[in-house]
């Protein structure tokens, strides 16, 4: 059996052996994936995550499929609803949850589903509507762990 060396187009990463016939043009299985495009910001997306990031510090801030920022959180999670108004929108597939979000002052419903609900709620909220959620917040090092990380580092 003859066997072919490819090299992915996009990540220029070599895939051997290739068995079949190679393509003229091969890409490979990550670069096709969701995962790949996530990676890619769009410079509009770049303003979005970092203003996000600021707004919500302590808040641990990731990227979706689309490359749009949110806070991950077991019970759901926290996304940007409007840039103009530093307006927050919460999503979460759990009926106890919603139930305890919308005795939130502050909460509005925006959308719902019969097992998804998505409310809308100011920057003086999150901190109620992460505690719901159960928002990660960014592991922060303490001043002596920190010196002993410089230390170990050097």
């Amino acid at each position: 059996m003859k066997t072919y060396e490819v090299v992915c187009v996009r990540c220029q990463k070599t895939k051997w052996p290739y068995c079949a016939e190679p393509p003229l043009e091969y890409v490979c299985a990550l670069c096709t994936s969701h995962s790949w495009k996530a990676l890619r910001k769009t410079p509009k997306q770049g303003v979005i995550f970092k203003r996000f990031t600021e707004l919500v510090w302590p808040f641990r801030v990731l990227a979706d499929l689309e490359g749009f920022p949110y806070i991950p959180g077991k019970l759901g999670r926290i996304e940007f609803h409007d840039r103009e108004k530093d307006e927050l929108a919460v999503y979460t597939e759990s009926s106890h949850t919603r139930m305890r979000l919308i005795k939130i002052p502050g909460i509005i419903r925006h959308q719902m589903g019969s097992d998804e609900f998505r409310f809308r709620f100011s920057l003086s909220v999150l901190p109620k509507v992460a505690d719901v959620i159960r928002a990660r917040k960014r592991r922060l090092m303490s001043g002596g762990r920190r010196f002993k990380a410089k230390a170990h580092r050097a």
